[in-house]
Parts: C-alpha cells; structure tokens; sequence
C-alpha cells in the first residue's frame, strides 16, 4: 500500500484534467456511491416478492408506475417503447424507477430473459422514503433513471437494439453531435430525448439533470470518453 497525501492526490487529478485515469477514477466513485444505495434498497424489509417465467411480462410501455422491482435472481430485460433492447437487468440492480423518479408513465417493457426469474417489489412511498434520505442516493438514484433513458432514447432514433460495441457506440455519438463539435452539448441532449420526452418544455430541469449523468468530468458536456466509459 502507498500511502498518498490529499494534496498531492488533488493537484494530481488537476493536472491530467479529462484524461482517462481521471474518468476512470471519478467513474468508480460513482459507481460505488450507486451499489452503496441498490445495497440499502434490498435492505427494505416491506417487499413484495413475485416469481416469473421466461417470457413473463413485468411491467408494460405506458403503464402508471407505481412501484419498482429489486431483481433478486435470474435478468430482467428492457425493451424501449418500439420493442428494440435496451440493456439487461441483473440480480443486485433494479427496474421500474424510471415512473418513480420523473412522474411519467413507464417508457419501456420489463421481460424475464432467463428460465426464472425473482423479484421484490417496492412501493412507491418506500422508495420515496429512501430516495429522499439524502443528496447521494437521489443522485445515485437519477444516475440509473436517466443513463438508461438516454440509451432508450438511442434506441428509438436508430431504430435498432442498444449496442454497447465501441463501433456502434461512436455511431450512436457522432449522431448525436448534432454540430460535430466532438462533444454532446445540453441543446443536442434535448434533441435526443425529446424522442421519449415529447411534452416536456424547454427549461424542464429534468434535460441538464441527464446531463450531469454523464458528465464525468463536470465539464457541463458530453465527451467521447465520457460516452464510452458510461455505456461500454
């Protein structure tokens, strides 16, 4: 163990800016603070526990969202609202927060992908209960929600599964860089996720907060690097 001072740590991480180490570093810190909430989520002692088959259906594309699902065992797969894969769900994480956390009606189809799949189910005031606790886990919280809506939103405009292959995650990105900037500014967010947000108004908070999302480096845009680490 080499033990580092936070000075030099923090001059350290001025220094290499955006660079992968950077990202990487400031990726991971994320993720933990996101597995420290999924961890005291399946802590809740008032859950629901539903058992599926292969092909049974969770929860469908414009239903009202009134709770969401901790998978314990098996994947649950996402469908966007045109049918086209989105990701896969695996035991540890969960579904169905997208409805909780935007107030929207739920903008996807949750499907048992493997021979059996189980779930416990949490009540919205449950959730809200946790969420609200404190600044980390509501944005550990959002961080899933609108990462996950930025892939659907992907999805919808290409009109093919979400792909996580480093080709068609530059594809996915140049197509977005509206301007070919190099970066995915706040106005080309709303251009994408207007797709599945159509009725939100232009200064709707909930755009710059998908933003923040990925932003890795608090650079207030969306870098390649930054696209690729988050969804590769």
């Amino acid at each position: 163990v080499i033990r580092i001072s936070k000075e030099y740590f923090l001059k350290y991480m001025k220094s290499v800016g955006g660079s992968e180490i950077n990202l990487t570093l400031r990726e991971q810190d994320r993720a933990r603070d996101r597995d420290r909430a999924l961890k005291i989520l399946r802590l809740h002692k008032n859950l629901f526990e539903r058992d599926l088959s292969k092909g049974d259906v969770l929860f469908s594309c414009g239903e009202d969202g009134k709770s969401l699902f901790i998978v314990e065992n098996g994947e649950i797969e996402i469908k966007g609202e045109t049918g086209k894969h989105i990701l896969n769900v695996n035991a540890g994480s969960i579904c169905g927060e997208h409805s909780l956390i935007t107030g929207q009606p739920r903008n996807a189809t949750a499907v048992c992908a493997s021979n059996e799949c189980k779930v416990h189910e949490m009540a919205a005031k449950d959730f809200f209960t946790l969420y609200n606790s404190s600044p980390s886990m509501k944005l550990s919280f959002r961080e899933v929600c609108f990462r996950r809506d930025f892939q659907k939103a992907i999805a919808k405009k290409s009109g093919k599964d979400f792909s996580t292959s480093v080709d068609d995650l530059r594809k996915a990105f140049d197509a977005i860089d509206l301007d070919q900037s190099g970066s995915i500014d706040l106005e080309e967010v709303k251009v994408l996720l207007r797709s599945i947000y159509p009725s939100l108004s232009d200064d709707d908070p909930l755009f710059s907060q998908v933003l923040q999302t990925l932003d890795i480096d608090g650079s207030n845009s969306i870098q390649w690097e930054e696209f690729k680490k988050v969804f590769s």
